[in-house]
């Protein structure tokens, strides 16, 4: 069990471009209580939005540091680089008192600087050294998507797999990319 509290803010260099720094530190244990770990992370994203007809994009960016020191053993690091594209296009047409949807796309591509493996340690797993990401989802132009008592920026499915073919999946969309 592990608690890694963080911060980000969201910096607007201009009305098209957006920064935003995040970093987190926690603590995690196993619950035998022998085997524990500092954890800690450090970044910065960039969203640069882009409109050409119906079409809103913004190019996607990330730098990451993360890592651990556990209370035996040595440290671990590795640096997640993200580059992507973030499309919306407005489905049908606004009716009166009604909100816009949208359908939300993105790709993104990160390489892992240091392989995962070295954060995973002695466990015998073939390395994932780089991940591709495609989703698909639904927005509201102005309010949230809203099911029970939960609320969400957008909802979809996401592809992920690694170009060395060792790992895939599929993942839940509930908010941009620039803001996970």
């Amino acid at each position: 069990m592990s608690v890694t509290p963080g911060i980000d803010i969201t910096i607007p260099i201009n009305e098209r471009w957006w920064l935003r720094p995040y970093a987190a530190v926690g603590w995690g244990s196993t619950f035998n209580g022998s085997d524990s770990a500092w954890t800690y992370w450090a970044g910065v994203k960039s969203r640069y939005s882009f409109r050409h007809g119906k079409l809103d994009w913004a190019l996607l960016n990330s730098v990451t540091y993360v890592g651990a020191t556990p209370n035996r053993g040595s440290s671990e690091n590795f640096w997640p680089l993200m580059a992507g594209l973030e499309f919306d296009y407005p489905l049908g047409t606004r009716k009166s008192g009604g909100e816009q949807l949208f359908l939300s796309w993105h790709g993104i591509y990160t390489t892992f600087e240091n392989e995962l493996d070295d954060v995973i340690g002695d466990a015998t797993i073939d390395p994932v050294t780089d991940q591709w990401e495609f989703g698909l989802s639904l927005r509201k132009e102005k309010s949230r998507i809203k099911i029970f008592f939960m609320k969400f920026d957008r909802l979809g499915l996401a592809y992920h797999f690694s170009t060395s073919g060792d790992f895939e999946g599929i993942s839940f969309v509930f908010r941009s990319v620039f803001d996970r």
